[in-house]
């Protein structure tokens, strides 16, 4: 997206510090493969850019649950390999586009502009 006119890590609203990933054109996009409970402030960020900002759109982009399950278990590995603690940290947790999907229906309400949420998977999901 970088070099295509897209700008990176826009600030909403200058009094705080609260970021979108990409914006171009009124198109705000958060892409969350963190944690599923920190998605919810991609909402927020969403509604402030709306408020502040003159957002038309905002796009969550999220891994489908075979590719977040896939990134966990790299993590997994990845951690065993580095790790010289006798117990594995656990990876769980992550966001996807099913949950996103599951719930946007239940938070829509709170929406003033358009919220797409789109999918990333690996090949077979």
């Amino acid at each position: 997206m970088v070099g295509q006119g897209w700008n990176r890590e826009q600030r909403i609203v200058s009094d705080l510090g609260l970021k979108c990933d990409f914006e171009k054109n009124g198109i705000w996009v958060e892409v969350e493969f963190g944690n599923a409970r920190s998605y919810y402030q991609d909402y927020v960020k969403f509604m402030l850019a709306w408020k502040y900002r003159d957002a038309r759109l905002g796009l969550l982009l999220c891994p489908t649950t075979s590719f977040a399950a896939l990134l966990c278990e790299l993590g997994q590995q990845r951690a065993r390999e580095n790790s010289v603690r006798e117990r594995t940290p656990v990876y769980s947790g992550m966001m996807s586009y099913e949950k996103a999907v599951r719930e946007l229906p239940f938070l829509g309400f709170m929406f003033e502009m358009p919220i797409v949420v789109a999918g990333v998977g690996v090949s077979g999901d």
